[in-house]
């Protein structure tokens, strides 16, 4: 009986070691749990800007070509190249050349060629001309009247023979309006002026102290008719040439005439200052007789 316990127990020991290996061995490896973490959520960056470096340029000292110079182009009107400066005008009623001269310190011939102008008598009212610069003076609404320059010899007005000039000198009579008022205003005017004696250097007025009115003036078309009571007596051929451009001058003022018909004491003012004998008693002056 004591040899059975003897070998029991190293085979119960045995199997003991056996079975205690197979539960190691069975025993389930542990599960590995893996975690997942959430990715961040990225951030925003912002690049900031990138500073350009500043080109620096290189001087260059090329010199700036000159402007070609600017030729002003000529004016030219109908024609005629006015000459450069020169201002429009519009011819005004009672407009005369020499008159239109004065108020821009000019001359006729000054006007008559910067305008190409054939005849200096030929401008009518509303006519637009040209003149250099400024006005110096003009027509303050009084009528004007024309007296002799002795002596002049055509450098202060309208040369006309024996070496004097006719000029105009503004009276204090305004204008009436009309040019048949306007030239029996001058007249009137002219007839009642009185200048001193004939002296040369003096302005001198041909019809002082001849005892002369205006009886009637009138304008009928281009036609102007002139009355003038009282006589009229000759004595020369300076002083017969100074009243004819004084009278003639004042009848022709106004460009809307072109003849004249006058009567002085009732007798043909043409028949009466004509030398030949000739002229019929119906003569009318005509802007050609015009000194």
């Amino acid at each position: 009986m004591r040899k059975r316990i003897f070998f029991a127990a190293p085979v119960l020991l045995t199997i003991l070691l056996l079975n205690t290996a197979c539960n190691l061995k069975s025993t389930a490896a542990p599960t590995e749990t893996t975690s997942v973490e959430a990715s961040p959520t990225p951030e925003t960056i912002t690049a900031e800007p990138t500073l350009s470096t500043p080109t620096t340029l290189p001087v260059v000292d090329t010199p700036i070509p000159a402007l070609p110079s600017l030729t002003a182009t000529p004016r030219v009107v109908d024609g005629c190249a006015i000459p450069d400066g020169w201002i429009e005008y519009t011819v005004a009623p009672g407009d005369t050349l020499y008159r239109i001269a004065q108020q821009y310190s000019s001359s006729v011939d000054e006007l008559k060629t910067g305008n190409c102008l054939e005849n200096a008598d030929s401008i009518r009212v509303d006519q637009i001309i040209y003149a250099p610069g400024s006005p110096t003076s003009g027509n303050t609404g009084y009528l004007e009247i024309y007296l002799i320059a002795l002596g002049d010899n055509g450098v202060s007005g309208r040369p006309i023979g024996c070496g004097d000039s006719a000029v105009t000198q503004v009276t204090d009579r305004p204008l009436a309006g009309s040019v048949a008022g306007n030239v029996r205003g001058m007249l009137d005017e002219l007839l009642s002026t009185v200048t001193g004696n004939n002296t040369e250097g003096e302005i001198y007025n041909a019809f002082s102290g001849k005892n002369l009115t205006v009886r009637n003036v009138r304008l009928d078309g281009e036609q102007i008719y002139i009355e003038i009571d009282g006589t009229l007596m000759l004595t020369g051929t300076c002083e017969d040439a100074r009243l004819q451009a004084q009278l003639l001058l004042t009848a022709f003022h106004y460009p809307q005439v072109n003849t004249a018909f006058i009567m002085i004491g009732g007798r043909n003012a043409k028949q009466l200052f004509d030398l030949s004998g000739t002229m019929p008693a119906d003569a009318v002056f005509t802007r050609v007789d015009l000194p």
